[in-house]
């Protein structure tokens, strides 16, 4: 079940953040805590029994639309849970007045790429050792109206 992440679900979320993401910083998940307080954030949990076992954050700043992270607990991988949170991100990015969607992502994450580009986002910048160790970083965006 996705729903709206609450306080209580920050030490779960950073715990997956931690494990999935490489060079995660900070080190304590209270920056979540403080992130589900901003207006302008946008934090979805994927649950399944009582237990966080996905997350997407992102922020909303007028009509455009950044994610964050994408995470999925390694037992739920590939069964269609992250197509599902960026879906329900997307939409309650629409409806909150977003119109224009943009994240970035390592290039060398091949699993993150294939979900953005199946979800109908774009390649549009490249930034050349974007990462401590020397990754590239891709921009991706999206632009999408509330009747698709």
């Amino acid at each position: 079940m996705i729903r709206h992440a609450e306080p209580n679900d920050s030490t779960a979320i950073h715990r997956l953040i931690q494990h999935a993401i490489q060079g995660t910083s900070p080190t304590h998940s209270s920056w979540l805590t403080d992130r589900m307080a901003s207006t302008t954030s946008l934090i979805l949990v994927d649950v399944e029994t009582d237990q966080v076992v996905g997350a997407i954050v992102g922020q909303i700043v007028l009509d455009e639309a950044e994610i964050h992270d994408v995470v999925i607990h390694d037992s739920f991988r590939q069964t269609g849970r992250a197509t599902n949170l960026v879906q329900s991100f997307e939409k309650k990015a629409i409806d909150r007045g977003a119109g224009r969607f943009f994240l970035e992502v390592r290039a060398d994450n091949t699993p993150a790429r294939c979900l953005y580009e199946k979800a109908g986002y774009t390649i549009t910048t490249r930034r050349t050792d974007y990462y401590p160790d020397g990754e590239d970083a891709l921009m991706m965006t999206k632009t999408r109206k509330a009747n698709e």
